[in-house]
Protein backbone atom coordinates (compact mmCIF):
# COMPACT_ATOMS: atom_id res chain seq x y z
CA UNK A 1 0.00 0.00 0.00
CA UNK A 2 0.85 3.48 -0.71
CA UNK A 3 2.44 5.69 2.02
CA UNK A 4 -0.49 8.29 2.82
CA UNK A 5 0.26 11.57 1.24
CA UNK A 6 1.95 14.85 3.50
CA UNK A 7 -0.33 17.19 4.17
CA UNK A 8 0.53 21.02 4.73
CA UNK A 9 0.41 22.21 8.87
CA UNK A 10 -2.15 24.28 9.42
CA UNK A 11 -1.18 27.53 11.10
CA UNK A 12 -3.05 27.26 13.85
CA UNK A 13 -2.95 23.65 14.97
CA UNK A 14 -2.35 22.84 18.17
CA UNK A 15 0.14 20.04 19.23
CA UNK A 16 -2.32 18.18 21.37
CA UNK A 17 -4.46 17.93 18.16
CA UNK A 18 -2.52 17.71 15.55
CA UNK A 19 -2.97 14.87 13.11
CA UNK A 20 -1.21 11.66 13.36
CA UNK A 21 -0.99 11.74 9.52
CA UNK A 22 2.57 12.75 7.73
CA UNK A 23 3.35 16.67 7.83
CA UNK A 24 4.85 18.04 4.98
CA UNK A 25 7.57 20.36 7.03
CA UNK A 26 8.16 23.91 5.73
CA UNK A 27 11.75 24.03 4.48
CA UNK A 28 14.85 21.85 3.21
CA UNK A 29 17.26 21.64 6.35
CA UNK A 30 17.72 19.85 9.16
CA UNK A 31 17.84 22.57 11.52
CA UNK A 32 14.16 24.06 9.59
CA UNK A 33 13.14 20.44 10.55
CA UNK A 34 14.08 20.60 14.30
CA UNK A 35 12.67 24.48 14.64
CA UNK A 36 9.26 22.91 13.09
CA UNK A 37 9.38 19.86 15.64
CA UNK A 38 10.38 22.09 18.79
CA UNK A 39 8.05 24.84 18.43
CA UNK A 40 4.94 23.03 16.76
CA UNK A 41 5.12 19.92 17.72
CA UNK A 42 7.30 19.51 21.33
CA UNK A 43 5.77 20.37 23.99
CA UNK A 44 7.51 18.99 26.74
CA UNK A 45 8.44 22.79 28.15
CA UNK A 46 4.61 23.26 28.51
CA UNK A 47 3.41 19.76 29.92
CA UNK A 48 4.48 17.41 32.31
CA UNK A 49 7.08 14.87 30.77
CA UNK A 50 10.24 13.19 32.30
CA UNK A 51 8.46 13.53 35.53
CA UNK A 52 9.68 10.72 38.61
CA UNK A 53 6.29 9.15 38.94
CA UNK A 54 5.83 8.21 35.05
CA UNK A 55 9.42 7.07 35.29
CA UNK A 56 8.49 4.74 38.59
CA UNK A 57 5.32 3.56 36.96
CA UNK A 58 7.34 2.73 33.52
CA UNK A 59 9.78 1.03 35.18
CA UNK A 60 7.77 -1.31 37.68
CA UNK A 61 5.55 -2.16 34.41
CA UNK A 62 8.59 -2.51 33.10
CA UNK A 63 9.07 -5.44 34.65
CA UNK A 64 6.03 -6.96 34.17
CA UNK A 65 6.53 -6.79 29.98
CA UNK A 66 10.32 -8.13 30.90
CA UNK A 67 8.91 -11.23 31.78
CA UNK A 68 5.96 -11.74 29.84
CA UNK A 69 7.50 -10.78 26.79
CA UNK A 70 10.86 -12.83 27.24
CA UNK A 71 8.55 -15.89 28.43
CA UNK A 72 6.47 -15.58 25.23
CA UNK A 73 9.44 -15.51 22.83
CA UNK A 74 11.11 -18.02 24.24
CA UNK A 75 7.61 -20.54 24.12
CA UNK A 76 6.99 -19.19 20.40
CA UNK A 77 10.29 -17.99 18.90
CA UNK A 78 8.33 -15.04 18.40
CA UNK A 79 9.50 -11.61 19.66
CA UNK A 80 6.12 -9.34 20.43
CA UNK A 81 5.46 -5.32 20.16
CA UNK A 82 4.43 -4.52 23.54
CA UNK A 83 4.17 -0.45 22.84
CA UNK A 84 0.17 -0.72 22.75
CA UNK A 85 0.08 -3.32 25.70
CA UNK A 86 2.27 -0.60 27.83
CA UNK A 87 0.19 2.59 27.08
CA UNK A 88 -2.71 0.44 28.04
CA UNK A 89 -1.11 -1.00 31.39
CA UNK A 90 0.44 2.41 32.62
CA UNK A 91 -3.28 4.01 31.78
CA UNK A 92 -4.79 1.29 33.81
CA UNK A 93 -2.48 0.99 36.62
CA UNK A 94 -2.21 4.39 37.51
CA UNK A 95 -5.83 4.68 37.34
CA UNK A 96 -6.25 1.98 40.04
CA UNK A 97 -3.29 4.10 42.13
CA UNK A 98 -5.20 7.13 41.68
CA UNK A 99 -8.22 5.27 43.25
CA UNK A 100 -6.68 3.49 45.95
CA UNK A 101 -4.03 5.91 47.25
CA UNK A 102 -5.39 9.59 45.55
CA UNK A 103 -2.48 11.74 47.75
CA UNK A 104 0.36 9.64 46.43
CA UNK A 105 -0.86 9.06 42.77
CA UNK A 106 -1.49 12.91 42.49
CA UNK A 107 -3.51 14.02 39.43
CA UNK A 108 -4.32 12.43 36.17
CA UNK A 109 -0.98 11.70 34.02
CA UNK A 110 -0.58 14.05 31.39
CA UNK A 111 -0.35 12.78 27.62
CA UNK A 112 3.30 13.50 27.67
CA UNK A 113 3.63 11.56 30.49
CA UNK A 114 1.96 8.72 29.75
CA UNK A 115 4.04 8.50 26.74
CA UNK A 116 7.05 8.55 28.78
CA UNK A 117 5.92 5.65 31.10
CA UNK A 118 4.69 3.36 28.36
CA UNK A 119 8.17 3.84 27.06
CA UNK A 120 10.07 2.96 29.90
CA UNK A 121 7.59 0.23 30.04
CA UNK A 122 7.80 -1.28 26.48
CA UNK A 123 11.88 -0.57 26.46
CA UNK A 124 12.11 -3.15 28.93
CA UNK A 125 9.65 -5.94 27.35
CA UNK A 126 11.67 -5.07 23.45
CA UNK A 127 15.18 -5.95 25.16
CA UNK A 128 13.82 -9.11 26.36
CA UNK A 129 11.89 -9.93 23.76
CA UNK A 130 14.23 -8.74 20.80
CA UNK A 131 17.32 -9.22 22.22
CA UNK A 132 17.68 -12.09 24.66
CA UNK A 133 15.33 -14.51 22.38
CA UNK A 134 17.09 -13.62 19.09
CA UNK A 135 20.49 -14.50 21.08
CA UNK A 136 19.47 -17.65 23.03
CA UNK A 137 17.67 -19.21 20.05
CA UNK A 138 20.81 -18.66 17.90
CA UNK A 139 22.95 -19.61 20.43
CA UNK A 140 21.56 -22.68 21.34
CA UNK A 141 20.61 -24.09 18.07
CA UNK A 142 24.24 -23.35 17.08
CA UNK A 143 26.58 -24.84 20.13
CA UNK A 144 24.12 -26.67 21.85
CA UNK A 145 23.82 -25.40 24.72
CA UNK A 146 23.02 -22.02 26.98
CA UNK A 147 24.96 -18.96 27.22
CA UNK A 148 26.01 -17.87 30.66
CA UNK A 149 23.74 -15.45 32.36
CA UNK A 150 26.37 -12.48 32.89
CA UNK A 151 27.04 -13.13 29.49
CA UNK A 152 23.18 -12.12 28.37
CA UNK A 153 23.06 -9.58 31.07
CA UNK A 154 25.96 -7.94 29.60
CA UNK A 155 24.60 -8.27 25.96
CA UNK A 156 20.58 -7.10 26.95
CA UNK A 157 22.88 -3.47 28.66
CA UNK A 158 24.94 -2.79 25.68
CA UNK A 159 22.13 -3.06 23.67
CA UNK A 160 19.94 -0.68 25.89
CA UNK A 161 22.91 1.44 26.08
CA UNK A 162 22.90 1.18 21.73
CA UNK A 163 19.51 2.31 21.53
CA UNK A 164 19.80 5.03 23.89
CA UNK A 165 22.23 6.78 22.71
CA UNK A 166 20.84 6.64 18.91
CA UNK A 167 17.32 7.47 19.91
CA UNK A 168 17.89 11.51 19.12
CA UNK A 169 19.97 10.97 16.04
CA UNK A 170 17.52 8.50 14.64
CA UNK A 171 14.52 10.21 15.55
CA UNK A 172 16.02 13.37 14.08
CA UNK A 173 16.66 11.63 10.59
CA UNK A 174 13.86 9.33 10.12
CA UNK A 175 11.38 11.01 11.86
CA UNK A 176 11.84 14.98 11.85
CA UNK A 177 13.46 14.79 8.50
CA UNK A 178 12.22 11.92 6.20
CA UNK A 179 8.94 11.34 7.96
CA UNK A 180 8.66 7.98 7.90
CA UNK A 181 5.32 6.46 9.30
CA UNK A 182 5.91 3.63 11.55
CA UNK A 183 2.78 1.93 12.29
CA UNK A 184 3.74 0.81 15.94
CA UNK A 185 4.38 4.23 16.96
CA UNK A 186 1.52 5.32 15.13
CA UNK A 187 -1.05 2.63 16.88
CA UNK A 188 0.77 3.60 20.47
CA UNK A 189 0.04 7.59 19.97
CA UNK A 190 -3.29 6.85 19.04
CA UNK A 191 -4.22 4.49 21.80
CA UNK A 192 -2.33 7.40 24.16
CA UNK A 193 -4.66 9.93 22.97
CA UNK A 194 -7.77 7.53 22.94
CA UNK A 195 -7.00 6.74 26.92
CA UNK A 196 -6.25 10.67 27.72
CA UNK A 197 -9.35 12.21 26.15
CA UNK A 198 -11.60 8.83 27.00
CA UNK A 199 -12.42 9.31 30.96
CA UNK A 200 -15.35 6.78 31.58
CA UNK A 201 -15.31 5.38 27.99
CA UNK A 202 -12.13 4.04 28.77
CA UNK A 203 -12.77 2.56 31.89
CA UNK A 204 -15.10 -0.79 30.81
CA UNK A 205 -12.16 -1.71 27.94
CA UNK A 206 -9.01 -1.16 30.53
CA UNK A 207 -11.22 -3.76 32.90
CA UNK A 208 -11.89 -6.18 30.30
CA UNK A 209 -7.58 -6.29 29.23
CA UNK A 210 -6.90 -6.44 33.14
CA UNK A 211 -9.52 -9.91 33.75
CA UNK A 212 -8.27 -10.87 30.40
CA UNK A 213 -4.41 -10.72 31.49
CA UNK A 214 -5.46 -12.22 35.27
CA UNK A 215 -7.28 -15.12 34.07
CA UNK A 216 -4.50 -15.43 31.43
CA UNK A 217 -1.87 -15.26 33.96
CA UNK A 218 -3.94 -18.02 36.18
CA UNK A 219 -3.88 -20.31 33.43
CA UNK A 220 -0.99 -20.28 32.43
CA UNK A 221 0.59 -20.53 35.96
CA UNK A 222 -1.52 -23.75 36.16
CA UNK A 223 -0.07 -25.22 33.12
CA UNK A 224 3.46 -24.29 33.61
CA UNK A 225 4.00 -23.61 37.15
CA UNK A 226 2.10 -26.36 39.09
CA UNK A 227 1.07 -29.05 36.20
CA UNK A 228 -2.26 -28.86 36.75
CA UNK A 229 -3.75 -28.33 33.44
CA UNK A 230 -2.36 -29.97 30.25
CA UNK A 231 -1.27 -28.01 27.16
CA UNK A 232 -3.77 -29.45 25.11
CA UNK A 233 -6.92 -31.65 25.63
CA UNK A 234 -7.93 -34.23 23.43
CA UNK A 235 -12.20 -34.81 22.48
CA UNK A 236 -13.85 -38.26 21.53
CA UNK A 237 -13.56 -38.82 17.59
CA UNK A 238 -10.58 -36.40 17.62
CA UNK A 239 -6.84 -37.79 16.81
CA UNK A 240 -5.91 -39.02 19.99
CA UNK A 241 -9.29 -39.22 21.61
Amino acid sequence: MPSPAPRDAPAGDSPTDASLTLLRIPGATQQDADTFWLTRVYQGDRMPQLTLRAVALGAGLGVLTCATNLYAGLKTGVAFGVAITAALLASATHGALRRAVPRAAGAPLSLLELGCAQTVASSAGYATGGALVSVQGAWLLTTGHHLPGWTLLAWTFLLSALGVLFAVPLKRQLVDREQLPFASGTAAAATARALHAGGMDARPRLRMLGLGGLVSGVLTLARDGFGRLPYAWAFPGTLGG
